[in-house]
């Protein structure tokens, strides 16, 4: 028994010893059946085909020229477009140019249709015209208009001409008086011109009459003249222009106070258009 216990280990002595040793798993090297080395299998380098075929080539020229075409056509588009933006401006502003054209031609149609009127209405002397004192001209105004007119500027002088001799062709007008106390006169309103507080700066331009004068008016042999003009602004400021003449016609010196009378001014027969006018 105990010699089939020794053999049996003699045995397995022997067989352990013809196994080769076997290292740990750590520093065990894997197998690599499929790995290939460069000096048995050389390295393959597979290069892709970049070239495109006819057909690819001219549908990708194609394509370009479409895009190219469309962005024209966009370029072409938006040009059309502002230029219709800036001919929509142009006609815009020159729609709004001409409503106010229109707006000012209508306001001031109306403004000339509906527009103040001044006529002169009387026309007298102030002073003693007989006894070799100065006088002054003094005349009522109307507004015969629709609208107001402010008064601006009044003027009026004596003119002593032979009765055989006619008035200058042209008006030769004398001082003026600024009128401001009273700027505006209503529709069918009427004044005296001066006013009376101008009535001062008045006297400083009134005019002498000479016994040689004062005989030849009597006799017939001379003619007094009074002539002027008032000017005025209508509703847009635009000055106008009303003048006037007039004649002396002098009180009958066969009647008692004769003398003591300056008479009045009455209107040329026939009227001088040169002289009395209404613009």
């Amino acid at each position: 028994m105990r010699w089939l216990l020794l053999s049996l280990v003699f045995v397995v002595g022997i067989a352990n010893s013809q196994q080769p040793p076997q290292k740990s798993s750590s520093n065990a090297k894997p197998a690599a059946a499929n790995e290939r080395g460069s000096e048995k299998s050389p390295v393959v380098v597979r290069l892709q085909n970049t070239g495109k075929t006819p057909e690819e080539s001219e549908d990708d020229k194609k394509e370009r020229l479409e895009k190219s075409s469309a962005d024209w056509w966009m370029i072409k588009l938006t040009a059309t477009l502002a230029g219709l933006a800036l001919l929509q401006l142009i006609a815009f502003v020159a729609q709004a140019i001409y409503m106010r054209r229109t707006v000012r031609a209508m306001n001031e149609e109306f403004i000339s249709t509906h527009r103040p009127r001044i006529r002169v209405r009387h026309v007298w002397a102030e002073g003693e015209l007989w006894g070799g004192e100065k006088i002054a001209v003094r005349a009522q105004v109307v507004n015969v208009g629709i609208t107001p007119a402010k008064i601006t500027e009044y003027s009026a002088r004596l003119l002593i001409l032979q009765k055989s001799k006619h008035l200058p062709a042209v008006p030769q007008y004398g001082y003026s008086v600024v009128v401001l106390t009273d700027p505006s006169l209503q529709s069918g309103s009427s004044a005296d011109l001066p006013p009376d507080n101008d009535i001062a700066i008045l006297k400083e331009h009134t005019m002498p009459i000479s016994d040689d004068d004062n005989s030849a008016i009597r006799d017939g042999k001379s003619l007094v003249y009074a002539l002027g003009f008032v000017r005025y602004e209508d509703q847009a400021a635009r000055p106008r222009t009303t003048t006037f003449c007039r004649v002396l016609e002098p009180p009958d010196s066969s009647l008692a106070g004769a003398y003591s009378e300056i008479g009045r001014f009455v209107r040329l027969d026939p009227p001088n258009p040169d002289y009395e006018y209404e613009d």
